[in-house]
């Protein structure tokens, strides 16, 4: 018997329950509202909280770990909201959405959305990626980031937009809380988004960010996409430069921190104080974009309808007045460079298992144990991490964001230890690697790579 089953007998054999069981309406609401309750209860997942992620009045954001009813054990997002806060409204949209068949890659799995009391409990799939502020910190802010991350942006705005019966105004749209997963964008943390009404002609909340958010969530108007438009032009700014957009973002603003004119225009366009002045839709912005991009130097903006030409030496200034080498390297030579240094790891790996079979004089007496252990697994492991520190790895980590997390710091720590480490590991192994005597009797060789190896 199930337990749902039992408490139902438990229940109907109640003394309490026969003594009032009379016919009428009351005792089916009873019965109704018991067997929901119990149904809900035997559904229910327990989720055990990791650690809180972020915590405000109405919100409070843990990462868990559970099984859910539909899918596979492991680590979730849960949040729960005050209703009176008015915030979370669109989570019920999206689960509704979900419910009925809808599946949008741009916004994480809901797995779980009930109300209980006075909140709103949402659990979400945990996106494992980068979020685009922690992307800038990795690989460096300027023209290489931005291709990187606003026509994705766009298509996913686009999708929020468009794929739901009405357009979902995400209305926070931040560096944050855009997550790239495996080359796309993933927006999360829809707290203060909400679907576009037609009939409303203004929705303020205090919900925002300030450098973010247009002038219309300060009760200008009623938000619409190009409310969304606004914070895509924002983010822009933060891609090209790695700080914090101004509140005004026009061309002059854009040229002072060295942007070029075919990027400053977007900028402009998307960043207008009057809605009617930016991109119709983030479609449009997408476009706009997209022109950028495949031209390399010129844009035709929606305002001005005429091609305008960008400064080459734009991005380089701007890299230098923040300090960042690698923004100053062009992708085409950070490419030249891997190769140089792949075909030289090449060279040295194919000589270190050359020495195994056609060894050198100083290495005739020693048996092939120990030449494959020294060279195989003291020197070419050591030759594999040198080559991959030496790498322009922006590309790589702008795959793989996942390796943007570290930072490039704490990767060359990482790497540097472990060198060390199979450094010495070999040498503490080395008198078991040649079979032709005892431990005791090879102690007072010198180690394989204290002169003999290199």
């Amino acid at each position: 018997m199930s337990a749902r089953a039992g408490m139902m007998r438990v229940m109907r054999n109640s003394e309490d329950i026969v003594a009032t069981n009379a016919p009428g309406s009351g005792d089916e609401t009873f019965q109704h509202d018991l067997e929901a309750f119990l149904s809900q209860s035997a559904e229910a997942t327990t989720w055990h909280a990791d650690r809180v992620i972020k915590q405000s009045e109405f919100e409070t954001t843990e990462l868990v770990r559970g099984r859910p009813r539909e899918g596979v054990a492991g680590r979730y997002v849960r949040k729960v909201i005050d209703i009176d806060s008015g915030a979370g409204v669109a989570y019920e949209e999206l689960w509704r959405a979900q419910q009925q068949g809808a599946s949008l890659a741009c916004a994480p799995r809901l797995v779980e959305c009930a109300r209980s009391g006075g909140t709103l409990t949402v659990v979400m799939e945990h996106v494992d990626g980068c979020t685009v502020d922690a992307l800038q910190r990795a690989i460096g802010a300027g023209e290489h980031l931005a291709t990187l991350v606003l026509p994705t942006l766009s298509r996913a705005v686009v999708e929020l937009h468009t794929a739901l019966p009405s357009p979902l105004i995400h209305r926070d749209l931040k560096p944050s809380n855009v997550i790239m997963r495996a080359g796309e964008a993933v927006v999360i943390d829809f707290g203060s988004a909400r679907m576009w009404r037609p009939d409303a002609s203004s929705d303020t909340t205090h919900f925002l960010t300030r450098c973010y958010a247009p002038p219309e969530q300060f009760g200008f108007g009623q938000t619409d996409e190009r409310t969304d438009v606004y914070a895509l032009g924002k983010i822009l700014y933060f891609c090209l430069t790695g700080e914090q957009p101004p509140n005004v973002c026009g061309a002059g603003e854009c040229k002072g921190k060295g942007i070029g004119d075919g990027w400053a225009r977007v900028i402009e366009t998307a960043c207008a104080f009057d809605p009617a002045d930016r991109y119709a839709s983030a479609a449009d912005f997408g476009a706009a974009i997209s022109a950028v991009v495949e031209s390399g130097r010129t844009v035709t903006t929606r305002a001005a309808g005429v091609p305008v030409r960008t400064r080459p030496m734009s991005f380089a200034l701007s890299a230098l007045r923040r300090w960042n080498p690698l923004t100053l390297i062009p992708s085409w030579m950070g490419r030249v460079w891997n190769i140089a240094v792949l075909a030289m790891l090449a060279m040295m790996l194919w000589m270190s298992v050359e020495t195994i079979f056609n060894p050198t004089t100083e290495d005739m007496g020693r048996s092939i144990g120990y030449l494959f252990a020294q060279n195989v697994l003291c020197i070419d492991p050591i030759l594999i991490i040198g080559a991959y520190l030496l790498l322009d790895r922006r590309r790589l980590r702008a795959k793989y964001p996942l390796l943007a997390r570290w930072g490039i710091l704490r990767e060359t720590i990482y790497g540097l230890v472990a060198m060390v480490v199979v450094l010495f590991g070999s040498g503490l192994f080395a008198p078991w690697w040649d079979g032709s005597k005892g431990p005791n009797e090879k102690r007072h060789r010198p180690l394989p790579f204290a002169g003999d190896a290199f």
